[in-house]
């Protein structure tokens, strides 16, 4: 009888285990599609209206995106130097990588630091610029670097409507043009096209890693410190 009512402990104890971990696993897979889905409404979920003047992303009739234009009059939202995908070597002391400026529009702007989300038609605009000693330069400076003039951008775009994910992200490299002796007139520019990279490309990097709606505002001081201060500004207002 003893053996009997041991086993019955024993196969109890078991279905009580066996139930706690079916119901942990069903609990940690809802969990984890919920937040899955939250990751991915964040982008595709329609927001805001773009506000009133602000400069829209254009399109040519098949439908790539234009190069922005105008965009040295936006608000610059953040700047870096060197960052990398990769761990890779050491940076070289004398060139230090590349300077990258972002740039947005300003009405895009102060609708984030308003509320926190980007509006649609929000776009980002970052300049590549290759780091320039300033050794021999000059007579003043005797070290560090400066931003030499763009080889190229990239862009990300909000267009809930145009763009299944939310965001799509473009690049743009700029020619090098050798100057050549002619009396024939300049041919009329033609403003330079891109059609949007792939979703694994860039956007599941950002839809990872980006710390606001796909966006990588843990580098971009100016933005998160002008949205930071309006949400202590409003805190200490109240109600």
């Amino acid at each position: 009888m003893k053996f009997l009512r041991l086993a019955a402990v024993l196969v109890a104890a078991a279905i009580m285990v066996h139930s706690w971990t079916l119901n942990r696993t069903l609990s940690y897979a809802g969990e984890n599609t919920a937040a899955q889905a939250s990751v991915a409404s964040r982008s595709t979920s329609p927001s805001a209206a773009p506000p009133e003047g602000m400069a829209l992303p254009e399109y040519n009739e098949q439908g790539a995106l234009l190069r922005p234009v105008g965009y040295e009059r936006w608000i610059m939202v953040g700047t870096s130097i060197g960052l990398s995908y990769s761990d890779g070597k050491a940076l070289d002391p004398n060139n230090p990588g590349q300077f990258h400026n972002v740039y947005m529009q300003p009405q895009a702007f102060d609708h984030y630091v308003r509320t926190g989300e980007f509006p649609e038609q929000t776009v980002f605009v970052v300049t590549n610029n290759p780091s320039t000693s300033t050794q021999g330069k000059d007579s003043l400076n005797r070290a560090g670097f400066f931003a030499a003039p763009s080889k190229g951008l990239e862009v990300a775009v909000r267009d809930t409507k145009r763009f299944p994910d939310g965001w799509a992200y473009f690049m743009y490299h700029d020619k090098d043009h050798p100057a050549t002796e002619t009396t024939q007139p300049a041919a009329p520019e033609i403003r330079q096209t891109e059609t949007a990279y792939a979703r694994a490309a860039c956007y599941d990097c950002h839809a990872e890693h980006g710390a606001v709606d796909n966006v990588f505002t843990q580098f971009y001081s100016v933005l998160t410190h002008a949205r930071e201060e309006h949400v202590a500004k409003s805190a200490t207002a109240g109600p």
